[in-house]
């Protein structure tokens, strides 16, 4: 498999490469975020025994979390911003996923469920933002292999 990623930020490439460049970073960075989180999973402790306000207040950070990276995603205005919002796509669903982690170990799961799938409706909304953001493909494998 070649790598494409160089094909996102050329123009001039065709609309086919640019996809491939596009899945490619997308899942580049879903592995990171993977490995990120499986990371949190085993050094976090069971906080069960925690009030319920700290639960909340958890909640509320990790949403302020997840809403700043929503700002800076939308006001991204830099020549790069094909790879720049995927990238901060993938870090708003690290956000949700390291929230849902936080709040499943402070015995929350009901809100857990919510921001992981906030993380994963987000995640999919932006990507095919992106997705609709290239030009459409030409004919059929058009610029494949070139």
């Amino acid at each position: 498999m070649r790598l494409h990623l160089w094909a996102l930020l050329d123009k001039s490439a065709p609309p086919r490469l640019r996809q491939r460049g596009l899945l490619q970073l997308s899942l580049l960075a879903l592995l990171l975020q993977g490995f990120h989180l499986l990371l949190a999973h085993w050094t976090l402790p069971d906080l069960r025994g925690a009030p319920a306000w700290a639960a909340w207040g958890v909640g509320v950070f990790w949403l302020l979390c997840m809403g700043l990276v929503l700002q800076v995603r939308l006001r991204s205005r830099s020549p790069h911003r094909l790879v720049h919002q995927a990238l901060l796509d993938a870090l708003w669903l690290g956000a949700g996923g390291l929230g849902a982690l936080l709040l499943d170990r402070l015995g929350q799961p009901a809100l857990a469920l919510g921001f992981l799938g906030l993380g994963l409706l987000g995640y999919g909304a932006g990507l095919w933002q992106l997705w609709q953001a290239l030009p459409p493909g030409g004919a059929r494998g058009r610029g494949l292999g070139q």
